[in-house]
């Protein structure tokens, strides 16, 4: 078969963007627009609805005096499945009842098998960074006792959780897998926030004294924390464990002993966010940076308004074509193809459809439409645009989108913006930016072309949507990709309804195209194609399927950290990051490759890591990540990010780690009651996945830009291995990191001690010289100073390349000879210590 032009298959990818915020924001000291949704496998029971609105109403309250009177929650709404009946109490709520639950902060969904009904986030960034939802179980919200038995106050609870999502807090109790207790001071101290929180150390069992090796340090693992609430007077850290009566606060840095933070603490909010306090983060977040939403008036009424809707899966979309006469020739013969693609195979049946076309003035082409068939998909596609005229009034097509979108008073709905130059006639996109958001439309934009107006991120920012781009280099599958993603949920409610983007690659075409349909079942495993096409001809290669079975549909998230940088030749540039799962659970140790189309037309491969290094904060739990830096940007103006994900050698498991945060189950706190809960890791199948990341729009790139200034990633788990007290010898260990960030490897390691813990230089250093790469583990034993009765040596270590560079300091370690008579209740008085992190990982087997 010879042809020329663009070849699909569909029967047989689409990755999707991670965290969307949506239109959440905190005015006015009110969180507007939250957004719960509810998970299409639910069966339907209204306890759930009447639960969620007395744990929201709850959290407010909380959420109110744990901020200082800063934020509670102002209004709410709950989507329904669309199987779901309205309660008649519901129904004269006015809202959309398309509302995007992909955009949801919190998830009603069926258990994960790693968590069971134990309510957690899913939190991929660093320390700052948004997390994507938190997911509740029908289970937790139906059953209150129960639930409050194991968790405590639901509000309390839900308020640990928004820490994590929306400020990138992290846990102040042990990790799983993580020590549940350091040495100081001779002592042997609990993993809390907050010293004043008081409990008692001791042997499960037999509750006697833990016992603690002199010769090597290691605690026995029977050893556990039991909480004393009746002697507990602090009042932090509701990221520690928020179920104590008395604890209603974040910890802070002020000098009150009773929200102070402790920074020996090895806990992942000491590691991750380098022994900064909650509100040390959460000061620096938009919430509440330079004194905005300051401590108001505590008699005000923190109960949110409700309103309760039905999720329609009739969606409506409008198209809005660019037909400007910078459109004209290729450009619109692509254009014309790609929409001839989505509207005849991507879009689901019973959607409604619409198409406006714009230049100076927008005009519909197409008025809503129901597709109900292969005959109206046709009608469709015969008015696709076929000339270019004029000038570019961008907010001409949005208004005339919204139009018909808001028609006979309804809300929402989405539009699907392509354009390829900057608009020069009225209205402008801000004269109609507002209206849109104001009618809960999400508008997804697809920048076609270099020349794409740089405002097209921002109206896909403000409305909740994404930004593709398509660069028209050659190869690109980019605006494919774009109009085939724009189509997938962010949340996955119900994956088998949904198309997966299996595989897509470019070479050059004349913008013909072959479609292959494969009615039948198509079996998983390798599928070949053969194509003869011209010599001189490009073919691009789409193939496209909807899965039989939601629970083993194999789906990827990816997203950028942010999507616009100004060069900066000593940082990393961005992240970006791709999370793999098989039904709810993660997929490990896959090949994910990102890569970067810019204007160059030069593309750029990075290798995603799902090893604990850099930007990935916890190995092995299916979310991987990769840092692009100046060297990989090679001008100024926009890089379009695409991510694809192998399993081509059958190697990828299924993980039993946790992949977020989780709360804190009441009781006892231990060395083995916290660790991963391993089980036999189950194969993956064969597969590829392919999908856009974002994009990110890049400015003030030096025409020479210098050597390299990148240092190595900051070392984020420095352990004590083991101790020996009569040799005074100590085994240290680390993952080891990159040359640049997380790439290569460090060339040489400083481990330094102090007596201090704010001489970060250290009073003793060594140099260790390593060629161990980035994700491996490195091991050293050194010989310590003297260390008498109860001082403390506080150990580091930074990593630096052969250019000089050198990274941060790691987490500290306190190193501390214990004797066999160490008391072990906790009375000690909480130490104030500044500078820097001071922190213990303990992994003892």
């Amino acid at each position: 078969m010879a042809f020329s032009g663009l070849f699909v298959v569909t029967g047989i990818v689409i990755g999707i963007f991670g965290p969307v915020w949506g239109a959440l924001r905190l005015r006015n000291n009110g969180y507007e627009g939250v957004l719960v949704a509810i998970g299409d496998e639910v069966p339907q029971d209204q306890a759930v609805v009447d639960q969620l609105k007395e744990i929201l109403t709850e959290a407010s309250a909380d959420l109110f005096q744990a901020t200082n009177h800063r934020a509670y929650i102002r209004d709410v709404t709950i989507v329904l499945p669309a199987t779901w009946r309205l309660n008649a109490s519901d129904t004269a709520c006015r809202c959309c009842s398309a509302s995007p639950r992909d955009t949801a902060q919190v998830v009603v969904d069926l258990p994960n098998p790693v968590y069971g009904d134990n309510p957690y986030t899913l939190q991929p960034g660093l320390c700052g960074d948004p997390g994507e939802y938190i997911h509740l179980t029908p289970g937790y919200v139906v059953n209150k006792q129960s639930s409050e038995r194991t968790w405590g106050r639901r509000g309390k609870v839900f308020v640990h959780e928004w820490g994590h999502l929306r400020w990138g807090l992290f846990d102040e109790f042990p990790a799983p897998g993580d020590p549940a207790f350091y040495f100081h001071d001779g002592r042997l101290e609990a993993v809390r926030c907050n010293k004043n929180v008081r409990g008692r150390i001791h042997r499960r069992d037999d509750r006697g004294r833990c016992r603690i090796n002199p010769r090597t340090g290691k605690i026995s693992a029977d050893c556990v924390f039991s909480p004393d609430a009746s002697e507990t007077t602090a009042r932090a850290s509701m990221m520690y464990l928020n179920y104590l009566p008395t604890v209603h606060e974040f910890c802070d840095k002020t000098g009150d002993p009773l929200t102070d933070h402790n920074q020996l603490s090895p806990s992942r909010q000491n590691i991750l966010c380098n022994g900064q306090s909650a509100w040390e983060v959460m000061r620096g977040h938009s919430d509440f940076r330079n004194g905005m939403n300051p401590s108001t008036d505590g008699d005000r009424s923190t109960t949110p308004k409700f309103c309760v809707v039905s999720h329609s899966t009739a969606r409506r979309r409008v198209m809005v074509l660019d037909v400007s006469g910078s459109m004209k020739g290729d450009r619109l013969r692509l254009m014309r193809q790609a929409s001839n693609l989505y509207i005849r195979y991507v879009i689901e049946n019973q959607s409604q459809l619409g198409v406006v076309e714009f230049s100076e003035k927008a005009e519909t082409t197409v008025s809503l439409t129901e597709v109900t068939s292969t005959n109206v998909r046709e009608i469709i596609t015969g008015k696709l645009p076929k000339k270019t005229k004029g000038g570019t009034s961008i907010g001409a097509g949005l208004r005339k989108a919204m139009q018909m979108l808001v028609a006979g008073g309804r809300e929402g709905g989405q539009m699907l913006l392509i354009s390829d130059g900057e608009e020069n006639h009225a209205p402008y996109i801000k004269d109609v930016i507002d209206s849109v958001v104001n009618s809960k439309i999400r508008v997804d934009t697809i920048a076609f072309s270099q020349q794409a107006d740089r405002k097209l991120g921002s109206i896909a920012a403000a409305t909740g949507g994404r930004n593709y781009f398509f660069s028209t280099t050659k190869p690109s599958t980019g605006l494919v990709d774009a109009l085939g993603q724009s189509v997938v949920s962010t949340r996955r409610f119900n994956p088998g309804d949904e198309p997966l983007m299996i595989h897509s690659s470019a070479d050059d075409t004349n913008f013909k195209m072959i479609t292959i349909k494969v009615t039948s079942t198509a079996e998983s495993g390798s599928w070949t194609y053969v194509i003869t096409a011209h010599s001189q001809s490009t073919v691009t290669v789409t193939a496209q399927s909807k899965p039989k079975s939601a629970a083993d549909v194999i789906y990827v998230t990816s997203w950028l950290s942010r999507d616009n940088v100004s060069f900066t030749s000593s940082s990393p540039m961005l992240q970006i990051y791709a999370r793999v799962n098989r039904g709810r659970s993660a997929v490990t140790s896959a090949s994910v490759m990102a890569k970067l189309e810019g204007p160059s037309g030069r593309p750029v491969i990075l290798a995603l890591k799902d090893n604990g290094v850099g930007c990935d904060n916890r190995r092995g739990d299916g979310l991987y990540c990769a840092y692009i830096l100046p060297a990989d940007i090679d001008d100024n103006g926009r890089f379009g990010v695409k991510v694809q994900v192998l399993n081509s050698g059958g190697g990828a498991r299924l993980s039993a780690r946790r992949q977020g945060s989780a709360a804190a189950v009441i009781g006892d706190i231990g060395q083995d009651s916290r660790a991963d809960d391993v089980k036999e890791e189950e194969t993956v199948e064969q597969f590829e996945r392919s999908g856009q990341a974002g994009v990110v729009m890049v400015g003030n790139r030096p025409h020479n830009p210098p050597a390299d200034l990148i240092p190595p990633s900051r070392v984020t788990d420095f352990r004590l291995r083991l101790l020996d007290s009569e040799l005074h010898k100590a085994v240290f260990a680390w993952t080891a990191v990159g040359d640049d960030m997380d790439r290569g490897n460090a060339s040489r390691y400083t481990l330094s001690m102090a007596h201090a813990l704010d001489q970060t230089s250290g009073q003793w250093t060594q140099n260790i010289s390593s060629s161990t790469p980035a994700g491996d583990e490195v091991e050293v034993t050194i010989s310590l100073p003297d260390i008498s009765g109860s001082q403390t040596l506080y150990a580091g270590v930074t990593a630096s390349d052969d250019s000089g560079n050198v990274g941060e300091t790691s987490n500290t370690v306190t190193v501390s000879l214990v004797t066999s008579n160490a008391p072990h209740h906790l009375s000690v008085p909480i130490v104030t210590l500044i500078q820097f992190v001071a922190l213990c990982l303990l992994t003892w087997h």
